[in-house]
């Protein structure tokens, strides 16, 4: 399963659009809902491991590596309230 079909599982299950996703947007909902396909993105794994690294992540989503770890990070936070 490629991360494109991952994430278009996921914005079939969240009903928002993957283009709104990769935008730069700072609204709240847009951003929690991106740590989450982080997180998502990062729990496929392969002999324990994750398949997608950060920065391979990151290409994807358009975005920084350091942005992906702090985004899986905060996504684990509000997971584990």
């Amino acid at each position: 399963m490629t991360m494109l079909d991952i994430a278009r599982n996921f914005e079939a299950e969240r009903n928002v659009d993957l283009k709104i996703i990769r935008r730069s947007s700072d609204l709240h909902k847009i951003a929690v809902l991106r740590q989450e396909l982080m997180w998502t993105l990062r729990q496929v794994k392969i002999d324990g491991r994750p398949r997608y690294t950060y920065p391979q992540i990151a290409k994807f989503l358009r975005r920084d590596h350091t942005t992906i770890i702090h985004g899986v990070k905060a996504h684990e936070q509000r997971i584990a309230r």
